[in-house]
């Protein structure tokens, strides 16, 4: 009796197994069949530089569903240059990806690609890759040199764009208190040479991003631009001091050069 009821749990166990993992017949490659219902492939074994030419197999043949398969859940769901933006781009450009260089650190990798369109490079990007219990998956990309070595030392993940980042309360309330400096002159805790704007013109408020790491966060305003009633948006830098905050840089338009260049402040 039991003898035939460990037949049976083995039995149970192995039917269980065989309904989570699943081989595909035309790639030999394995499958893995996660709670959230999303088959994803498993690249234990696979060296970084494998699941790059996989990858990059997905994209020439237009397979989304493969290619992300590849990537972290951060980079396909990041608001900013996510995992499908750049799949779309590269799919429609026929691009062709070559590794011209290498860095590793632990579990964390960045590859130097250059990009190739028709037999001519046209451009250069930075593959981040993060191991995560024996499987290499991509967790990003960025045009920015300066950022690979914060990836590398663990700093930031592969898919870091400031507008990723979680808002603050206090920083809330700054952008609150500068939307309204024009209408009432009132001493705020934050120093900077485009403080003044504030009382000359009116900007409205939309939100606010802050990095605890760094210390440092954006806020991100609408102003008036021209007769017709256009709006135009406009960035703030700033960066948390001992005692108050510091606008380091303004911008059109929100980066990560921006974010990062504080160098002379």
């Amino acid at each position: 009796m039991i003898y035939r009821l460990a037949l049976f749990c083995l039995f149970f166990i192995t039917f269980l197994y065989s309904q989570a993992t699943a081989v595909i017949e035309e790639t030999g490659q394995k499958v893995v069949l996660f709670e959230n219902g999303t088959w994803q492939y498993v690249t234990e074994g696979q060296t970084f530089k494998q699941v790059f030419g996989e990858w990059q197999k997905s994209i020439k043949e237009n397979q989304i569903e493969k290619y992300n398969m590849y990537c972290t859940k951060g980079f396909i769901e990041s608001h900013v240059d996510n995992a499908e933006r750049f799949f779309r781009q590269a799919v429609r450009k026929k691009f062709e990806l070559k590794i011209s260089h290498q860095r590793q650190k632990n579990s964390r990798v960045v590859l130097d690609v250059e990009i190739y369109r028709n037999n001519r490079r046209v451009d250069k990007v930075y593959l981040y890759l993060v191991q995560n219990n024996k499987s290499w998956l991509i967790d990003g990309l960025s045009e920015n040199k300066q950022i690979t070595n914060l990836f590398l030392e663990g700093n930031i993940f592969g898919h870091f764009h400031p507008e990723n980042l979680p808002s603050l309360p206090e920083l809330d309330e700054l952008g609150k208190n500068l939307a309204h400096l024009h209408e009432k002159k009132k001493e705020l805790n934050v120093t900077g040479d485009f403080v003044g704007e504030f009382s000359q013109k009116k900007y409205s408020f939309k939100n606010a991003h802050y990095s605890s790491t760094f210390g440092k966060g954006v806020l991100k305003f609408e102003f008036k631009s021209g007769d017709k009633g256009g709006r135009e948006q406009a960035y703030f830098f700033v960066k948390r001091g001992k005692d108050n905050w510091g606008i380091y840089r303004k911008s059109s338009w929100i980066s990560i050069d921006d974010f990062f260049d504080d160098a002379k402040h």
